[in-house]
């Protein structure tokens, strides 16, 4: 016996939430929203930048710091995260932190900008990973400039 074409209804592509009444009785259908939170961000990585990483001398504690931080890396590269912040989500003690950071800087894997308030800004070097497939030449040329000014700073 063949089933009546009218009857038949499409299953939806995509996860539907029910919605309740008061009185939870079911009064609708409603898309769900992903849970998904890997894909809301992003950042490109490069494989040569990851393996020349690799063979350098870094500690547990500072590939953590580093993977914290490209947590947050905004889309000019620039990292904008308070040492407490680092601390309280990679479970570190503060001078660990400092300690991480200091030897992140010492090669180049990342650069420390201009204060932000009392707070220390740094900038990814994006020969290593970046953000903005559009911007990724420029965000070269702006990381060696700010690296150029900061240590002509320091002198």
């Amino acid at each position: 016996m063949k089933a009546k074409k009218e009857n038949v209804v499409a299953m939806p592509k995509q996860p539907l939430s029910v919605i309740m009444d008061e009185d939870e009785t079911v009064s609708g259908y409603q898309p769900q929203r992903s849970k998904n939170i890997l894909g809301r961000g992003w950042a490109a990585t490069f494989m040569s930048g990851m393996e020349w990483m690799c063979r350098q001398d870094i500690t547990g504690e500072q590939w953590r710091v580093w993977a914290f931080l490209m947590s947050r890396l905004d889309f000019d590269n620039w990292l904008r995260v308070k040492q407490k912040e680092i601390c309280e989500i990679v479970g570190l003690k503060q001078a660990n932190v400092s300690r991480a950071l200091s030897r992140l800087v010492e090669l180049d894997i990342i650069t420390k900008g201009p204060m932000a308030g009392r707070h220390n800004t740094y900038r990814l070097n994006p020969r290593i990973a970046h953000r903005g497939a559009k911007h990724y030449k420029s965000n070269v040329v702006q990381y060696d400039e700010l690296k150029r000014r900061m240590e002509a700073r320091r002198r």
